[in-house]
């Protein structure tokens, strides 16, 4: 097969560095090298690859929270330019020598995962580099660790539950997050304790839930007060979660100019329909959005879930970029032109503008 030769421009403007790209065709990948773009995650190049986040981490040193940087060259394993039983169609787990792969689908969980196929959720971490809190999303590739039953080369059909309900003690019921849910929200909708809700999940009080994601409910759990038709979140009730669960859910969807959802956005849209989920209006212009809200001293305290994270790209002097803080060290953006809106590391403090709260403390 005759190699593909490929451009990335890398234009260094004011203090930030950023990728001149043309969609697909400025990635550079002969199928042992990947070249980063501005707007990439080391999920994202490890499920493309066809390789394990895992096995990209181990060959290039790196840690699941180690920063890339655009015109940053990464070794591809070789299990990704040659797999030995041809391309995985989505949705289904192939062997491999260490045990199988799991592809993510929407509603999946860690202990879910661990529990179908018969592992141990500490085993499924370990093999894959992550915590218990690492977020998955659709599509990501999975290490199942050696010893996995049967039940790993049959997946749950789409939709299907993936929580440990049959693991822990759940009552067997689960609910469907939407938008605005919160966990404590939950918990009291079924009128069960929130650490029993965490407890049968998995999780912790600081886990985020995503629109899609199924949660096991613990014994007890009161059918009477199950999820409301209503799917409208009360500015009071969800708060800063319904913000981030909202940004999260529109993971991988196209950019475009002056766009606000539902099917692509570009940056200030992203953040002007994830602030809409409360109640709360945005002007669609970042420069704008930047005066809204409270401001936040980012060089000396920690940037906040839900915090609008502001730069001036391309040696503007104006505000011309904007994404939500997922953690202090994450964030959500709509890249720009033939690109998506992406998770990954924060900027540095360097490229920031301004950082706005527009929920209080």
């Amino acid at each position: 097969m005759g190699s593909l030769r490929r451009l990335a421009f890398i234009v260094v403007l004011g203090l930030g560095i950023g990728a001149l790209s043309v969609p697909d065709v400025a990635r550079a990948n002969d199928g042992h090298t990947y070249v980063v773009v501005s707007g990439d995650t080391l999920i994202g190049i490890a499920s493309e690859s066809g390789v394990r986040l895992s096995e990209l981490l181990r060959a290039n040193d790196l840690r699941i929270t180690s920063l890339i940087l655009p015109g940053q060259r990464l070794e591809i394993p070789a299990s990704g330019s040659s797999p030995s039983t041809g391309p995985t169609s989505s949705g289904t787990t192939s062997a491999t020598p260490s045990g199988a792969t799991h592809t993510v689908r929407w509603g999946d969980t860690l202990s879910g995962i661990a529990a179908r196929h018969r592992v141990s959720l500490s085993s499924l971490l370990k093999a894959n580099g992550m915590t218990v809190s690492s977020l998955i999303f659709p599509g990501t590739k999975l290490a199942v660790p050696g010893g996995s039953g049967s039940s790993g080369s049959t997946p749950a059909p789409s939709g299907a539950s993936s929580s440990p309900a049959a693991a822990s003690g759940s009552s067997g019921s689960s609910h469907a997050v939407r938008a605005g849910d919160t966990l404590s929200g939950i918990a009291s909708k079924y009128g069960v304790s929130l650490g029993s809700l965490l407890t049968v999940n998995s999780m912790s009080v600081t886990s985020l839930i995503v629109p899609g994601m199924r949660l096991a409910l613990p014994g007890g759990a009161s059918s009477a007060g199950g999820p409301s038709r209503s799917s409208a979140p009360s500015p009071a009730s969800s708060g800063v979660a319904a913000v981030v669960d909202y940004a999260l859910a529109q993971v991988g969807k196209p950019y475009r100019f002056f766009a606000k959802g539902p099917d692509a956005f570009d940056c200030s849209g992203l953040t002007l329909a994830a602030y809409q989920q409360i109640g709360i209006d945005l002007i669609h212009y970042s420069a704008y959005q930047a005066k809204r809200g409270a401001a936040v001293d980012f060089r000396n305290e920690s940037i906040r879930p839900g915090d609008l994270v502001f730069q001036a790209r391309r040696g503007s002097a104006t505000i011309n970029h904007v994404g939500i803080a997922i953690t202090s060290t994450t964030w959500v953006q709509a890249v720009g032109t033939g690109s998506t809106v992406k998770l990954g590391p924060m900027p540095s403090i360097g490229s920031i503008t301004e950082v706005r709260r527009m929920v209080g403390n």
